[in-house]
């Protein structure tokens, strides 16, 4: 074989061979897994735990709007804080803890009119965070309080709520719906980061009353990772004083 053609093949093993960097997930650290959630939703990662926040000790800023109150289908009503954190910062199990010390829970979903209700009260776009061109704009809002325990069956199994209600209503984002501009498959939940296990609002190009799925840590304070949410909504089941 001549030396030209000896090069040129070469070149061809080495492009052959070469390993192919997809275009990153949606949301979180690049795939290989990570932290996880025991079937209580607490967190198990011995070597790297959230850091544990007061409302008074969260190093970012944070603004608790007014409740407001939803009539659930069987008569009881119950209330609903937006927690706008502008900056980021909070992650989920960081603010199931804020949300439980607050007296109430992450806000559990269970008819498509609560979740219209929820989606209302943050669909300004001050409580969404879009990404950049590496993932196409597409934008997610504050965390709900569903979450997928370790062992679970990717992507769709084990779902559960913080208070431990049945999961009886789901409103996943899907391929093709309004406002999904995005080329990369958007159908969730799709753990397309191998640790997603947690629900937020999004996940397309607009604010949308649909969910997503993301990692736990997700927007945590100096995340080597990009990405992050600007709040959560609390959910109280008693009238809360003073808010």
């Amino acid at each position: 074989m001549s030396g030209g053609r000896a090069a040129a093949a070469a070149i061809l093993i080495a492009l052959v061979a070469a390993p192919v960097h997809a275009q990153p997930a949606r949301g979180g650290p690049p795939p290989g897994g990570g932290p996880q959630l025991d079937v209580a939703g607490h967190e198990i990662d011995e070597r790297h735990p959230s850091e544990r926040y007061t409302f008074a000790t969260v190093p970012v800023p944070l603004e608790r709007m007014a409740s407001r109150p939803f009539t659930l289908p069987d008569g009881r009503t119950h209330w609903y804080e937006v927690v706008y954190t502008p900056e980021g910062g909070v992650n989920w199990v960081q603010a199931k803890a804020l949300a439980e010390q607050a007296g109430g829970h992450l806000a559990t979903i269970a008819s498509a009119e609560e979740n219209a209700f929820v989606f209302d009260l943050v669909k300004d776009r001050k409580y969404w965070f879009q990404w950049d061109a590496s993932h196409n704009h597409v934008m997610n809002g504050p965390f709900l309080g569903g979450y997928q325990p370790r062992g679970s069956a990717e992507p769709k199994g084990g779902w559960r709520w913080v208070t431990g209600e049945p999961w009886v209503y789901e409103n996943w984002a899907y391929d093709g719906m309004p406002g999904d501009d995005d080329p990369r498959p958007s159908q969730q939940p799709n753990d397309a980061t191998g640790n997603q296990n947690v629900v937020a609002f999004g996940e397309v190009n607009i604010p949308v009353p649909t969910w997503g799925d993301f990692p736990q840590k997700f927007g945590t304070y100096r995340s080597p990772f990009p990405g992050r949410t600007h709040g959560f909504v609390i959910e109280y089941e008693t009238a809360p004083g003073g808010r």
